[in-house]
């Protein structure tokens, strides 16, 4: 079984040194990394030519002529890889030196299985682990995963994406679900959905990673309710509420966008047996519609519009009726 490392980097080279040198310290060495460069005006091509210089394993860096952003690069990178097993490589992340080989083992193990996920330490800057996991951020609890890994892999996915791209790999059979990929997607969230949807996958709780928490990073994990109350106690409660507000309307209308576009995509190829899954995703976009008309609306209208939607929030939020009532008071 080959194993391939698709790496994306753009002006990379504050910690991509790290986590090349982590790919390099693999218990199971990969047997071909592919770079894909997306226009890097910083030292990132020249550090990743002399890494070239130093490792066993193939390694190819190819530079685009043009700038195809942060998904459609990862896109384009998977399509040069050549492997049997593909895994997901981010610029400013580190790998544990177990990293490939317990995901080796669990695709030998699991023929049925075409992902795999793990779990991750949440690290500073500077490497040093801040206590707290990838998954504990999502609200990814044990008995989440345990249903997960179960049959409800895409109702879990319907709440919220607990895959994260550094920390996935896939088998390159299904590498072409990324071609249909809808703009308004993420490459590891849209890969991992249909993967969940039409094949298996499956959750391993080993924290295999360490995802790095900075602040020029494109896509991060959740604050910690440290974060939140510094930022309360600088800047006071109302406008804490404001951000909030503001930030849960983005979530709910970009959701509402991506689920819709996915549905359309479902609905185009009309399988017979994605009748179910095709009214869950419909409903998860007619949820996500309703949480953004309130938060549009004064708290006095709020509880009118979200009242009779209260299956929708125990069934698409990790947090349930808690949300609905962040909704009603933010």
């Amino acid at each position: 079984m080959g194993i391939s490392v698709a790496m994306c980097t753009y002006n990379g080279e504050s910690y991509l040194q790290e986590q090349l040198d982590s790919i390099a310290r693999q218990v199971r060495l990969p047997d071909e990394l592919v770079i894909c460069d997306d226009g890097s005006t910083d030292g990132t091509v020249e550090l990743v030519r002399r890494f070239i210089r130093t490792v066993s394993f193939a390694t190819r860096l190819i530079c685009n002529p043009v700038n195809l952003g942060y998904s459609r690069n990862f896109a384009n990178a998977v399509t040069l890889c050549s492997k049997d097993i593909i895994a997901f490589s981010d610029q400013d992340d580190v790998w544990y030196p177990d990293k490939l080989s317990r995901i080796e083992r669990h695709f030998n193990l699991q023929v049925d299985v075409d992902g795999i996920f793990s779990n991750g330490d949440l690290i500073d800057s500077h490497s040093q682990p801040t206590g707290r996991s990838l998954w504990d951020s999502f609200l990814f609890s044990p008995e989440s995963q345990a249903e997960f890994n179960g049959n409800g892999s895409v109702g879990i996915l319907l709440q919220r994406n607990v895959v994260t791209g550094m920390a996935f790999a896939f088998r390159s059979r299904v590498k072409s679900h990324l071609d249909t990929m809808p703009p308004s997607w993420i490459h590891d969230g849209w890969l991992a959905f249909m993967i969940a949807a039409r094949s298996k996958l499956f959750a391993d709780p080993e924290v295999l990673v360490g995802y790095r928490l900075h602040s020029t990073q494109q896509i991060g994990a959740p604050g910690s309710a440290a974060d939140k109350l510094r930022w309360i106690r600088d800047n006071g409660v109302g406008a804490y509420l404001r951000r909030l507000r503001q930030r849960n309307l983005e979530e709910y209308e970009r959701t509402a966008i991506q689920f819709a576009e996915l549905a359309e995509y479902l609905r185009r190829e009309a399988r017979p047996d994605e009748r179910a899954l095709i009214a869950a995703v419909e409903a998860k976009v007619a949820h996500a519609r309703v949480g953004a008309a309130a938060l549009k609306s004064s708290r006095l209208r709020r509880w009118t519009m979200v009242a009779p939607h209260l299956d929708g929030y125990e069934t698409f939020s990790p947090n349930g009726l808690r949300t609905l009532t962040r909704d009603l008071l933010v």
